[in-house]
């Protein structure tokens, strides 16, 4: 009687968790990167790097931000101001402005994680046809029609992703490289 037991606490457990994902996967946002570029410019305020994501899944995504890194003597880490609802099948775009200082403007090595948050309160790091790299001279290729698009992964405690995009997260805060950083930033330069 209580292996009986065992073996339908077990086929429950599977079941809730099976449930779970299925009404996960049916009314969560998917979101993909259509585009990524960058301007560089002579002026300070003009320079930015920016990824297009379109929602192609069922639900709304409540928060998507961009996380940055630039490959350097010291690394640098640039976190997005966060773009809030984005409805099915609607495309934003997420910018990360940079001042250009020094070689800031080099762009080998530049690596970008899109980072969203569904109404269950579950992240995602949207992973589609892009390989998260921009730098200058990025050759245009059709790589894309010739493979199946790669789906977004659920960061959860145990995958590594998950602790990469926390320590791009805390990096970008303590650099102070985040939108509310770089206007203060700019306004003590102005005020100087």
């Amino acid at each position: 009687m209580l292996v009986v037991n065992i073996g339908l606490l077990i086929i429950a457990i599977i079941t809730v968790y099976i449930t779970g994902l299925q009404y996960r996967a049916s009314h969560a946002p998917v979101l993909t990167v259509t585009r990524s570029g960058y301007k560089i410019s002579r002026k300070i305020d003009d320079n930015y790097y920016r990824v297009t994501v379109e929602n192609r899944g069922n639900g709304v995504c409540l928060d998507a931000f961009l996380l940055i890194k630039k490959k350097m003597k010291v690394n640098k880490y640039y976190l997005s101001k966060p773009v809030r609802g984005i409805e099915q099948n609607e495309e934003k775009e997420l910018y990360v402005y940079v001042n250009r200082v020094g070689d800031s403007t080099r762009l080998k090595g530049v690596k970008f994680l899109v980072v969203y948050m569904d109404n269950f309160g579950q992240k995602y790091l949207a992973n589609d046809v892009l390989e998260g790299e921009m730098y200058k001279g990025q050759k245009i290729s059709n790589e894309h029609l010739e493979r199946f698009a790669k789906p977004a992964i659920l960061l959860s405690w145990w995958r590594v992703k998950t602790w990469v995009y926390k320590y791009w997260m805390k990096k970008a805060i303590k650099q102070r490289n985040t939108f509310s950083g770089i206007e203060k930033k700019k306004e003590k330069k102005n005020f100087d």
